[in-house]
């Protein structure tokens, strides 16, 4: 019965993304009445875990808000963006109707293009076609009958040195069910020379694959294949929560060293202050602030236990923004080879490709402009959070709703204002629950089985502790005794988040 009602639930989602896309191809410049539809199907899709829509309908939903708010206007370019994330659209849709999943290789290239297009940088949209070209040779490359002559003696080495990593992997594997046994303080000692014995393998087991990957290329290349050249890149190492990371120059412009007692902070944002040249006639432009973060916290790890007496940060621009970039400290400048990501770190935007130190360890190399752009996107939460922080009460709501998809998607934008949120099914269902609660407010639907909005609406007005609680009603129509009416068919996230505001304070 649940499997019965996912497939319905799926189907109607289906059928408003679908109809979402419709409306794109007709309505392209009407973002009045495009944004609500964008949040609401954005919304459902997060809440069915189709991560790739709502990835993607984020990315659109902030072309449309800059169009709104004139940051950025139509032109030629941003029109064919939109029609071509409009067939990906389509594109998901099936996929995930014939396959029940949304994965996409595609997608990071169209967010890509979106934020590009949301603080009005130029894009070339012909990559899309230049790309589907590319694979659609590649494709007919693999399916033509290709005869390689090898030598078995070569094709033997390789498979010995694959054959001794998968032999070091299940030493590791043997290993670490050991450290799994081991519960007791009296066998610290064991435990500290396993830890040693599984470091030194990794690292044996990291060279081999540095060289066996080495010797397949030469092997391919000694075929007569054109294989691509992996780039070079000047950067820094830096590191993050104990973790080695390598950060390009290409976004860096400077490092510098500052005590946190200088900091500049203004609501809940630290700057780095710096003092420009004293010939500026206006004294407001003599100082730049330049708004710091932490790389620590976006990366997973141990912080330092210590506090640092000064910190190290790296001044980085993009799309002509500074940020600032605390890290725990920087090592020597290098040229290192830039090698590809593998497959398994598609959905890790913010890794830019792998690189070997000196002592053969893989590191991450960090994506930059990445890494801004969450920044940019925390700055606004850590603000949130710091309201919460300091409100005095937790508001509880209960959200009544027949429909599943409809009392998620309202519990989940009432919940970012700091409430506690319960669920009712229908008007018997939230009479039950009121009687055993007391609610701050209550938002339900009309039309609902067993008991509608109306009637739920004059029991609550007949109970003593509910005389006077504000209770929104969601639906087609208002209802008499309601204190505030939302259109469900045209809403949007502003419009309830305000609307509850108001009635919470006053």
């Amino acid at each position: 019965m649940a499997q019965q009602f996912l497939s319905e639930v799926t189907k109607q989602f289906l059928s408003e993304t679908r109809g979402l896309a419709e409306e794109l191809q007709k309505s392209l410049k009407h973002t009045d009445v495009l944004l609500p539809h964008i949040t609401m199907v954005k919304e459902s899709a997060s809440i069915l875990q189709f991560f790739q829509v709502s990835r993607l309908l984020t990315s659109l939903e902030n072309v449309y808000l800059a169009l709104a708010d004139k940051k950025i206007v139509f032109t030629d370019h941003l029109q064919k963006l939109i029609l071509l994330v409009q067939g990906k659209l389509c594109m998901l849709c099936a996929a995930i109707e014939q396959e029940g999943s949304d994965i996409d290789e595609d997608i990071q290239l169209y967010q890509l293009y979106c934020d590009k297009a949301t603080v009005g940088e130029i894009f070339d949209v012909d990559v899309f076609t230049k790309k589907n070209a590319v694979r659609n040779r590649v494709k007919q490359t693999e399916e033509k009958d290709v005869l390689i002559q090898v030598h078995s003696k070569d094709v033997s080495e390789i498979l010995k040195e694959h054959e001794e990593m998968i032999a070091r992997t299940y030493k590791m594997g043997s290993l670490i069910d050991s450290l799994k046994a081991i519960k007791t303080e009296s066998n610290i000692g064991k435990l500290s020379d396993i830890q040693k014995t599984l470091a030194s393998d990794l690292q044996i087991l990291q060279s081999s694959l540095l060289l066996a990957h080495d010797g397949v290329t030469s092997f391919i290349e000694s075929q007569g294949n054109n294989i691509q050249k992996n780039q070079t890149i000047n950067g820094f190492f830096v590191f993050a929560n104990r973790q080695k990371y390598f950060i390009s120059t290409e976004h860096v412009t400077e490092i510098t060293y500052e005590s946190p007692m200088e900091y500049v902070v203004q609501q809940n944002q630290r700057y780095l202050k710096i003092e420009l040249d004293e010939d500026i006639d206006n004294p407001e432009e003599r100082v730049r602030l330049i708004p710091i973060y932490s790389l620590s916290s976006l990366l997973p790890g141990q912080q330092e236990s210590h506090d640092q007496v000064i910190d190290t940060i790296l001044i980085t621009e993009y799309s002509g923004q500074e940020i600032g970039i605390i890290v725990d400290h920087v090592q020597k400048f290098l040229t290192l080879t830039n090698n590809p990501l593998p497959a398994a770190f598609a959905d890790f935007p913010i890794l830019q490709g792998i690189a070997f130190d000196e002592k053969y360890d893989m590191i991450p190399i960090l994506y930059v402009p990445e890494i801004l752009k969450r920044f940019r996107s925390l700055r606004g939460y850590d603000i949130k959070k710091f309201e919460a922080n300091t409100r005095r009460k937790m508001f509880r709501i209960l959200v009544v709703d027949d429909s599943e998809i409809t009392r998620q998607i309202e519990s989940n934008i009432l919940s970012e204002d700091n409430a506690f949120i319960d669920q009712a099914c229908d008007g018997i269902k939230a009479l039950e629950m009121a009687r055993e609660k007391q609610y701050d407010l209550i938002v339900t639907d009309d039309k609902m089985p067993r008991m509608n909005g109306q009637i739920l609406l004059d029991n609550l007005r007949r109970m003593e502790n509910y005389a006077q609680i504000p209770v929104v009603v969601m639906a087609t129509h208002p209802i008499e005794k309601a204190d505030a009416f939302v259109s469900k068919s045209d809403f949007t996230r502003t419009d309830l988040v305000h609307t509850v505001k108001e009635l919470l304070h006053g």
